[in-house]
């Protein structure tokens, strides 16, 4: 590991539990597997028996998409969302003028039912 704590990987590499295209490099043992430690890229939710608190049962709205053609798998995997809400700097890629994916994808902030 090269003493990278999930925060970083978080800010620099990955969004929505993978890795952002420019940040794949920072995967794998020589890396501290991030993939395996830090949410953001990758790793599954600690859950203990019975426990579902961390399943928000949010499903993306079927069929969206904004005006430019972008989905919620885009803007999750582009890096302009991540657990329920913008990164800083993408929010610009809200709202009306972006079709309101905050309403339509869980990772940009679509409340569960």
């Amino acid at each position: 590991s090269i003493g990278v704590d999930c925060d970083v990987y978080a800010s620099e590499h990955c969004a929505g539990g993978r890795f952002l295209p420019a940040g794949a490099w920072a995967s794998g043992v020589d890396f501290g597997e991030p993939e395996k430690h830090c949410c953001a890229c990758g790793k599954p939710p600690d859950r203990g028996p019975g426990d579902i608190s961390s399943d928000s049962g949010c499903v993306d709205t079927v069929g969206w998409q904004n005006l430019f053609g972008a989905t919620c798998d885009d803007y999750s995997s582009a890096g302009r969302c991540a657990g329920g809400a913008f990164t800083p700097g993408e929010e610009w890629t809200s709202g009306h003028d972006f079709g309101e994916p905050e309403k339509h994808c869980c990772e940009c902030g679509k409340p569960a039912p």
